[in-house]
């Protein structure tokens, strides 16, 4: 087994989780459920991180 290949996976789901604790931290800043956003973080990766950033913060009015 090649362990280039290893190493490279290994930092790509280390990425991968990394990207979806992001997710799950910055989520309630923007007035989002962080378990929603982690899983959202882990099934779409740095497209879930993209759409967190550009989403609006939810007003206190939307977020019962």
């Amino acid at each position: 087994m090649d362990t280039n290949m290893d190493d490279v996976t290994v930092i790509a789901v280390v990425g991968w989780l990394i990207v979806a604790i992001l997710c799950g931290f910055l989520a309630p800043s923007k007035g989002r459920n962080s378990g929603a956003w982690f899983v959202a973080g882990l099934l779409f990766g740095i497209f879930a991180l993209a759409a967190l950033a550009f989403v609006e913060p939810m007003s206190p009015e939307d977020r019962d």
